[in-house]
């Protein structure tokens, strides 16, 4: 039998195949050598020869299912480039004007696939977004927090549109004693006053680094990035 057989909406097809005097066992219950089915599903047949054991399986799909369970969204990083493959043997007619069954994707937008199969005319469209995944965080080099509501607080700002999640974030003097840290959060609770147990530190030059991660495409990414940052008064 073949590994796949495509099974059309309403349909039925006979599968298995008569093999010398073996007695016959499907996983269904039949054992007949073959059998009519009219449902997609995994079909096993054991073939009892004597003291040995053959067997095959056929897996039954629905070619509507398939098309049905794509994902037709996808997010890639800016620079990435993405190989589209149409899950379903058949002609393809693509809105780019190709004809293959895989395609090259690098730029955003729709794309759409006509699909001639047995089973009918499919079609099925993709959409692409790319966003900048190199995520980072604008920091200022001096900020002054005098309590006059002007650059009073340290604070970061992300260059993306993802959501990031903060791991660590550090500021430390430059003997390397740890004045703030946050453990856990979102890059709004990053708003540092200057101050050490309750005491506003004198001017100079302090050191920060954050730990960071964020997720495309169900992976997930974790970067560290580091800087220094000068309170003026």
């Amino acid at each position: 039998m073949p590994d796949t057989l495509y099974l059309c909406k309403g349909e039925s097809t006979r599968i298995g195949a008569k093999f010398l005097d073996g007695s016959y066992l499907w996983n269904t219950g039949d054992r007949d050598s073959v059998i009519e089915i009219n449902g997609v599903g995994t079909y096993i047949i054991n073939v009892q020869m004597e003291t040995c054991v053959l067997s095959d399986t056929v897996h039954v799909l629905d070619p509507e299912e398939i098309i049905e369970k794509q994902i037709m969204k996808y997010t890639l990083c800016k620079g990435e480039r993405f190989y589209l493959e149409i899950p379903l043997l058949g002609q393809y007619r693509w809105s780019t004007g190709e004809v293959t069954r895989i395609i090259e994707i690098s730029k955003a937008g729709v794309y759409s696939c006509e699909i001639v199969h047995p089973c009918g005319v499919f079609v099925i469209n993709y959409s692409f977004e790319f966003l900048e995944c190199d995520c980072e965080f604008y920091a200022p080099n001096v900020f002054s927090p005098n309590g006059d509501n002007l650059n009073d607080y340290f604070r970061l700002l992300p260059n993306c549109s993802l959501q990031l999640k903060i791991l660590s974030f550090e500021v430390f003097d430059r003997w390397g004693e740890m004045l703030y840290n946050i453990n856990e959060g979102d890059p709004s609770m990053i708003q540092w006053n200057g101050k050490f147990k309750q005491r506003l530190l004198p001017s100079g030059v302090y050191v920060w680094r954050i730990k960071y991660e964020y997720n495309i495409n169900s992976r997930t990414i974790q970067k560290i990035q580091s800087g220094d940052v000068t309170i003026i008064h």
